[in-house]
């Protein structure tokens, strides 16, 4: 058994992705959190760990397959300029490497921009609109591409959750513009970015995806598999809706702090 300075190999790495359900040719979006993993066997780098974790990954999905994540800035919110080559994610570690990497395409959104490395990184990515939940947003088209979920060291819960939403126009959150400054071609351009955002005047109104993440889990749907001194785990895109469209026929208030069951 590795110890705690050596808690996992890229086999073991590996064997995990596949015994989730990751195949060849997949789409993956994936919220991460890499440092509870612990550390690769022989490996102290940072770097170095970061890209065992991306090659562990395409290792399984393959050249024909996609990774996604979250580069998230919320920058106009923030009354910051948004510059698509040098934003820094608030998405952790592996978010930001993937961002950094020479073959990834990240989408110019000020707000909830993604990186995708694969054959449909760039498809994925480029043309956005300013809305960042609309049918054609990255998160629609992910869903269209048949996306898997694949977290490490985080539960279910996943923003393509907002996205369904968006579809069903729960009550608890509405449209909302933002505006503010973002580099295009190397010129500071005025732009806008229309996010779908919680109502705070609503009591209970907080994203909470306990009951969503405890249903999948008791239902095997999300699959988890241990990997040093975390996990990481998945579930396909019809296993997703198919979840939210029992729970929301059950409560619409089934993703926030209102939920009590």
């Amino acid at each position: 058994m590795n110890d705690l300075a050596s808690s996992y190999t890229y086999e073991e790495l590996v064997a995990a992705v596949r015994a989730v359900g990751v195949k060849e040719n997949d789409i993956l979006f994936c919220h991460s959190n890499v440092g509870f993993l612990g550390v690769p066997e022989g490996l102290k780098d940072r770097q170095a760990i970061l890209e065992l974790i991306l090659s562990a990954i395409q290792d399984v999905i393959g050249e024909e397959g996609t990774l996604v994540v979250p580069t998230f800035t919320y920058s106009f919110g923030k009354n910051e300029i948004f510059d698509v080559d040098s934003s820094v994610s608030n998405c952790g570690a592996f978010s930001e490497f993937i961002r950094m990497h020479p073959s990834a395409f990240r989408s110019n959104d000020p707000s909830v921009s993604v990186a995708a490395i694969g054959r449909k990184a760039q498809d994925l990515t480029k043309n956005i609109p300013q809305d960042a939940y609309s049918e054609d947003s990255v998160f629609g088209r992910l869903v269209k591409q048949r996306v898997r979920i694949f977290n490490i060291n985080f539960d279910a819960g996943t923003t393509l959750l907002h996205y369904l939403e968006k579809q069903c126009q729960v009550s608890y959150r509405f449209d909302k513009t933002f505006h503010g400054e973002k580099m295009e071609d190397g010129c500071l351009v005025q732009s806008a970015s229309t996010l779908w955002v919680r109502d705070m005047d609503l009591e209970g109104s907080d994203a909470n995806f306990d009951a969503f993440n405890r249903y999948v889990s008791n239902a095997a749907l999300y699959k988890r598999c241990s990997v040093g001194r975390g996990s990481i785990g998945s579930i396909s895109i019809e296993d997703v809706e198919q979840a939210f469209n029992l729970l929301y026929q059950q409560d619409a208030w089934f993703l926030t702090d209102r939920y009590t069951k």
